[in-house]
């Protein structure tokens, strides 16, 4: 299996691209910040899509991750407001990662790359 690809930041900050310069790239540009919750949202899941985006790492979210972001709301509202046993594996599985996928867990926040800057609003990641 083949190694996972490491974040340009990573390379950048590791001198990868001074010692092989053929490797440099350049990540893709978004639109531009997250923006706030969906208008379709409950005042619970609006809380969620607010916890989730403070408690992720800081300019990494735009909004080219809106919809991670509303899945990730809306499985953290399933889960608070479900009975443990009640919870189905598959929704735990599918919300872990979501969470890997924006650099959540201790493991994984080491493989995502922050945004040099991001314009700062209500419902941007740095506040």
């Amino acid at each position: 299996m083949p190694q996972p690809r490491k974040p340009t930041l990573v390379l950048e900050r590791t001198g990868t691209f001074k010692e092989k310069p053929d490797r440099h790239r350049v990540d893709p540009e978004t639109a531009g910040p997250l923006g706030g919750p969906p208008e379709d949202f409950s005042k619970e899941e609006r809380e969620a899509w607010d916890l989730v985006v403070s408690q992720a790492p800081l300019d990494v979210l735009t909004v080219a991750d809106r919809q991670l972001v509303e899945l990730t709301a809306r499985l953290y509202h399933y889960i608070k407001i479900t009975e443990i046993e009640d919870i189905q594996a598959a929704k735990l599985q599918l919300y872990n990662k979501c969470l890997v996928q924006m650099g959540m867990t201790p493991a994984d926040r080491s493989r995502v790359s922050p945004k040099e800057q991001q314009k700062k609003s209500k419902w941007s990641v740095n506040g």
